[in-house]
């Protein structure tokens, strides 16, 4: 054992997120442009559980987006939770918000929780309340001001709610749109 307190991975998250290939993806050898080897990432999970088998720390924690519990990824969620425990590990499943934990933003995402059977604790409850924090709480104009162009600080002060680039209120201004 290397008598480690706490072991925590996020194995790459796109095999399950919802924005991605999903199913189409799975099993599937991809090469990156970065040089990585060949790998099949849906598996990088399980490579991730054998690295915490091996290892053995106190607690694991293994964090990925909240599409691993849903549809037919749920069938990695269980052999993920099947494999903590086959290491040595009681596991305790957790689906949390950060905008509940005081991040400005919504983020939803799966943690699993190993502790180690020999170590006698009791299983954990998690609850978060915190007010959510919008946007508009954080933003500060002025700093983003100071980074523009000319042309942009002529239009910045044009920008309105929904206004997803300055193209949009330089459109609204002057029926054209410049900007990218």
């Amino acid at each position: 054992m290397y008598n480690l307190d706490l072991l925590e991975g996020s194995p790459p998250c796109s095999s399950f997120s919802m924005a991605g290939s999903r199913e189409k993806a799975w099993g599937k050898e991809k090469q990156f442009r970065e040089g990585q080897a060949v790998q099949k990432l849906d598996d990088l999970v399980f490579v991730y559980v054998e690295t915490i088998k091996k290892l053995q720390p106190k607690v694991a924690l293994l964090e990925n987006v909240k599409g691993l519990i849903q549809g037919n990824a749920k069938v990695y969620a269980k052999e993920i939770q099947k494999r903590f425990t086959e290491a040595g590990y009681n596991v305790q499943l957790f689906l949390l918000n950060a905008a509940s934990m005081g991040v400005p933003q919504k983020r939803e995402r799966v943690f699993f929780i190993g502790l180690r059977k020999d170590i006698d604790l009791p299983k954990l409850e998690l609850s978060f309340n915190e007010k959510g924090i919008l946007f508009g709480e954080i933003l500060d104009k002025t700093d983003i001001i100071q980074t523009l162009r000319n042309a942009e600080k002529k239009v910045w002060h044009l920008v309105k709610y929904g206004d997803k680039t300055l193209a949009n209120a330089y459109e609204r201004y002057q029926g054209k749109a410049p900007f990218f």
